[in-house]
């Protein structure tokens, strides 16, 4: 049950990204035909965005070790908002759209992380 809340945390903020053309239909929409789609991008995408915010997050720690928690984190972020932006302007009419769906999903997911993370702590380990 807290791996279902930790995957379900991980995933909402990419879906609503996704529900923006419907919130702001003057900045685009979807690409044709790819609303069928969107459960299964959802999943791609957050898969996508854990696995290459694991492949930063070593990155960062490892290049700038004498760093601040504070720049480090902020350095993640932006680098999670690139890969955000990257991903949504793939199925994405506009740029702006794009991109103001990667500031939703990634504003939402850092409302989520204290919730994902304690229910990540809470999970028992696989030796």
């Amino acid at each position: 049950m807290l791996l279902l809340g930790c995957v379900f945390f991980a995933g909402l903020p990419v879906a609503l990204g996704f529900l923006t053309p419907l919130a702001l239909p003057v900045l685009g929409d979807l690409k044709a035909g790819l609303w069928g789609w969107v459960p299964l991008l959802t999943v791609v995408f957050t898969l996508t965005m854990l696995l290459v915010g694991e492949i930063t997050d070593r990155l960062v720690l490892r290049t700038f070790k004498g760093s601040g928690k504070w720049g480090i984190e902020i350095l993640q972020s932006l680098l999670s908002f690139v890969v955000l932006v990257l991903l949504f302007n793939l199925v994405m009419d506009t740029y702006k759209l794009a991109l103001t769906s990667a500031g939703v999903a990634l504003v939402l997911y850092l409302l989520f992380a204290p919730l994902i993370n304690k229910l990540n702590r809470k999970l028992p380990r696989i030796s």
